[in-house]
């Protein structure tokens, strides 16, 4: 088991460059469509559980073997973080406080990993039960929802508009629903099942609770759903006018995301200050021009090949240094 946290642990430290390259291009570029950032935060999501290693003079990944397995049976233990002068800095610490030389036993840290395993996977079942148990908790309270229309439900439980389910997910809605802004409401939610969102979502919370102690991954999280929500705005009112716009806003402050029908994980990132961001991007959206749809597809190709893929070797070796220098 320490084995596969080790490189679980490497997996992670890797994805950390693509996750602070997203959130300053996010500062930086903020005219580009969020179904595109969306996109980039999937690109994270396969840099985890990508199943092979793909070398390329583009990578601008240091290392993707921080830790090395072989490590934790050997009497020294050292990093490889791909920055020599990191390297050189914290293993030379390692070793003048930590080693006596061949009287130190072999395998002394793979006692500290086992440890630091069983403290994962504990947190993994911990997040995986919390969710479940909240899953089924709105699943047993919609069970009285009475059909309004096709895939659209109303129930007494229901506080906000929500979408629920996989296979045939369905559109939930209260019994107080202003029936001006209902056409509103509708139109976000279909804009959801029709890029698969739930689905979407549900991978990302996998990931994030199998990969629980990274910080940066729960900043990605919180970030990744403030992007599928406006990117759903985008799709839901590319055709509307002004007029138009402006109900739909009036309908997402008066229907605002209710915590009751979010599951766990994403109950944490819950934010008003999302809401008011939305409202004023909804009001402000203007369909992309084909130059910003180009450079979009050409920035996220560019992000694919410096973050999904593996250094050659030094960092500053790859060719993007090389044209930077």
């Amino acid at each position: 088991m320490e084995k596969i946290f080790v490189e679980s642990l490497n997996s992670n430290i890797a994805v950390i460059w693509f996750v602070m390259a997203i959130i300053v291009l996010r500062k930086i570029i903020k005219k580009i469509p969020k179904k595109y950032y969306s996109f980039l935060w999937l690109l994270v999501g396969i840099r985890l559980f990508i199943p092979i290693s793909i070398k390329s003079n583009f990578s601008l990944i240091p290392s993707v073997k921080f830790f090395n397995v072989n490590d934790l049976y050997g009497r020294r233990f050292e990093i490889n973080s791909g920055i020599k002068g990191l390297d050189d800095l914290i293993n030379s610490y390692i070793s003048s406080n930590y080693y006596e030389g061949v009287t130190v036993p072999a395998g002394t840290m793979i006692e500290v990993f086992k440890i630091l395993s069983i403290i994962w996977l504990i947190g993994i079942l911990l997040l995986g039960v919390i969710s479940i148990v909240k899953y089924f908790s709105i699943y047993k309270k919609i069970q009285t929802a009475i059909c309004l229309k096709d895939n659209v439900w109303q129930s007494e439980y229901v506080t906000a508009s929500f979408v629920f389910g996989l296979i045939k997910p369905k559109i939930y809605i209260p019994f107080n629903c202003n029936k001006g802004e209902l056409c509103y409401i509708l139109s976000h939610e279909k804009a959801h099942i029709q890029a698969k969102d739930h689905w979407i979502k549900m991978c990302a919370y996998i990931i994030l609770i199998f990969n629980w102690y990274n910080p940066f991954l729960w900043i990605a999280m919180k970030l990744f759903s403030e992007d599928i929500e406006m990117a759903c705005d985008e799709r839901a009112t590319e055709k509307m006018n002004i007029e138009e716009k402006k109900n739909y806003a009036k309908a997402l402050l008066n229907c605002n995301v209710s915590k009751k029908q979010l599951i766990f994980v994403e109950q944490l990132f819950f934010s008003r200050n999302i809401v008011k961001e939305r409202i004023t991007k909804i009001l402000n959206y203007d369909k992309p021009s084909t130059i910003v749809v180009v450079f979009s597809i050409i920035l996220c190709v560019l992000m694919a090949l410096c973050f999904l893929t593996d250094p050659t070797s030094s960092i500053y070796s790859s060719t993007i240094f090389k044209l930077m220098g």
